[in-house]
């Protein structure tokens, strides 16, 4: 399966997240600030693209302020789903 997206990050505090998959973001907006496990900073702005292999730590920086556009290799969340089924049949 593969799914697409829309992801947001606003300025707050940073998160951590494990992908267990494959994922690509497409930064559409703003700036997304990203770390990896050596504590290495990334900034992508618009037209920039993040890809995050299987087994992959990565921390979502505070700093960041941006939306992109997602393609991973798995199925959609089906709560995700009945949102967005919602929204076109209101």
């Amino acid at each position: 399966p593969l799914t697409l997206g829309y992801f947001s990050l606003q300025p707050s505090e940073s998160y951590e997240a494990v992908f267990n998959f494959i994922e690509v973001k497409i930064v559409t907006k703003g700036k997304m600030v990203v770390r990896d496990k050596d504590n290495t900073k990334y900034v992508a702005e618009v037209g920039d693209v993040l890809v995050f292999m299987p087994e992959t730590l990565v921390i979502f920086d505070g700093e960041s302020d941006g939306e992109a556009v997602y393609f991973k290799n798995v199925a959609a969340v089906p709560s995700y789903l009945s949102q967005a089924l919602a929204a076109t049949t209101a």
